[in-house]
């Protein structure tokens, strides 16, 4: 068995040389959203002028330059202006999903979940970072026990307490899609709210928590993150569902098995731990805000 572990681990090298002078000593476009601690502005002191890529910092960001660097490529950034991670309407795809199938960006990184619709429009790398769906609430200032402690007691309970998530992600698409009837229950409580309970983004979400009597749905490393920055803040339950953020290239490009081989070494040598660590963890012992 090591053998072959050895044999096969020698042949995706060679497979891995032999293909990266398609990205060797070019430059191409990635698109990306604005969103901690993935894609963030660059703090800069007063009267400081970034350019190009300099103006941006974060999780993607980093991991971009390691892939840059073992690929031997360069890349420009292209942020998203509508903030929109990519749905389908009427044929059509928006956010960053219609930029890479368009042509007009070549990769697309972001923390965006790799769906079964999303791979019918473009293709995906191995997964940089493995999560689930789980709930947003604000904690108790009194110490009182929380109205609910997972999905199918929030689903039953007074509907004071609004729900929401971001509209026409991957998230809100698993409730609607969902044959499961506690979270078709969800879904419907947020599609039918007045006014409704839909955010534009992530952000939004979180705002909305910290006023209070709002369950918002999102990403779990996202929630990690939240978490260890805004004390007032934590998770409810445990995961709903298992699945990944990929970098998206168009359909049948070979660009996917070079990017997914140098995740994987990116992986392997724990350059991914260390890059979540940085950007989850509060720098210099920092506390959190309220």
């Amino acid at each position: 068995m090591q053998f072959l572990f050895k044999v096969f681990t020698l042949f995706a090298v060679l497979i891995f040389h032999a293909k990266c002078d398609k990205l060797e000593n070019t430059t191409i476009t990635v698109a990306t959203l604005i969103g901690r601690p993935y894609t963030m502005f660059t703090s800069v002191r007063e009267g400081e002028i970034l350019t190009g890529n300099a103006r941006f910092e974060g999780y993607i960001i980093d991991l971009l330059d390691l892939l840059a660097k073992n690929l031997g490529f360069s890349y420009d950034i292209h942020i998203i202006e509508d903030h929109r991670y990519g749905s389908k309407h009427s044929g059509e795809w928006d956010g960053l999903i219609g930029e890479v199938r368009s042509g007009r960006a070549t990769i697309g990184a972001a923390d965006i979940t790799i769906t079964r619709e999303r791979e019918e429009a473009v293709d995906f790398t191995v997964p940089f970072i493995s999560l689930g769906i789980s709930i947003l609430y604000k904690r108790s200032s009194d110490g009182k026990a929380l109205p609910f402690t997972n999905v199918e007691e929030l689903a039953a309970s007074a509907e004071t307490i609004k729900v929401g998530c971001v509209r026409g992600g991957s998230t809100c698409q698993f409730f609607k899609n969902s044959d499961n009837p506690i979270y078709k229950r969800i879904y419907e409580r947020m599609a039918t709210a007045d006014p409704p309970t839909f955010t534009d983004t992530n952000a939004e979400g979180i705002e909305r928590v910290q006023s209070g009597e709002f369950a918002f749905f999102m990403e779990s490393t996202t929630i990690d993150y939240v978490v260890q920055h805004h004390c007032g803040l934590q998770q409810v339950g445990g995961l709903l569902d298992s699945k990944g953020y990929g970098l998206a290239v168009q359909e049948g490009s070979p660009l996917r098995e070079q990017l997914s081989l140098a995740i994987l070494s990116l992986q392997e040598s724990g350059d991914l731990v260390k890059l979540h660590d940085k950007w989850w963890k509060n720098k210099n012992g920092e506390k959190c805000d309220p």
